[in-house]
């Protein structure tokens, strides 16, 4: 046998390794997923204690029906998609302004100051909980949809920035210098020129922001005490305490709860990873 051969081998050998335990991880992954998709097309809770780990025998979409009607999930639905489209827009508008200035300006304290900024990645949300609750309340924002897209909107502001930061210095400043030669102004270099640039960036971060802020628990949980106002999870958890032993709602509600998440990563996940390991190899 050559060397080239066995070269061969020992990469398909490895190939193959890796593959079996990207299937194994995949099938942990998928699994629960799939178990709460077939409980939850039950039609009684006998049928699933029965065999929780067998297929429905005769599906049924009712319990869809009811849970989304007696947990007014259209409500719940619209309060999260407003807080998320808002964070969203928020955070794309204030990271690509401050990305810009720390990456194309010079100033005394530049580098310091960017990693402050960053460095608030590293700080437990769960330990802001309790001064931004007493902020909120003398500012008189809590059970407000506005105090929680503040509060959202402050807590992701690190990782976007760090990496729409990474963008802007992978664009060659020539093309604003050219740009200015030619007569164009600073605002329009920035928003005809750079700004449309950052597509790939700006499509990862808000992905990003839209599966961190629609799943967010804690804070919605602490800020928010009317039903008028609550989000899909606190939904979800009042739900879960008035019909604690109909499992097929609760599963059902899951299902509602977490199938736009899984939707849009199903969908984008290549624009997220690309833009995460774009973020970090060019920072």
């Amino acid at each position: 046998m050559s060397a080239i051969d066995s070269g061969r081998i020992k990469r398909l050998i490895t190939l193959s390794l890796i593959y079996i335990l990207l299937s194994f991880f995949a099938l942990i992954y998928i699994y629960p997923l799939v178990w709460i998709i077939f409980n939850s097309l039950k039609g009684s809770a006998g049928e699933i204690f029965s065999n929780p780990w067998a297929p429905p025998v005769n599906p049924t979409f009712k319990n869809y029906i009811d849970a989304w009607q007696i947990a007014n999930f259209g409500r719940l639905y619209i309060n999260s998609i407003i807080v998320t489209s808002a964070t969203i827009t928020i955070l794309v508008l204030l990271v690509s302004l401050a990305g810009y200035g720390f990456s194309r300006f010079r100033f005394r304290g530049r580098d310091a100051l960017f990693l402050i900024f960053v460095s608030g990645y590293m700080v437990p949300s769960a330990s802001l909980v309790i001064p931004l609750y007493f902020m909120m309340r003398n500012f008189g924002l809590l059970n407000n949809l506005l105090g929680l897209i503040l509060a959202y909107v402050g807590l992701n502001i690190p990782l976007p920035l760090f990496i729409i930061r990474s963008f802007y210095n992978s664009i060659p400043a020539n093309l604003e210098e050219a740009a200015i030669i030619d007569g164009a102004s600073p605002f329009t270099v920035f928003w005809e020129i750079v700004f449309p640039l950052l597509r790939p960036g700006i499509a990862s971060i808000g992905i990003w922001i839209a599966l961190n802020t629609w799943n967010e628990f804690l804070y919605a949980l602490t800020f928010l005490s009317s039903p008028s106002t609550f989000t899909v999870p606190i939904g979800l958890l009042s739900f879960f305490g008035l019909y604690a032993n109909a499992w097929g709602l609760i599963l059902a509600g899951f299902v509602i709860v977490l199938a736009p998440l899984e939707i849009i990563y199903i969908i984008f996940q290549k624009q997220i990873v690309r833009g995460l390991t774009r973020g970090a190899i060019r920072a």
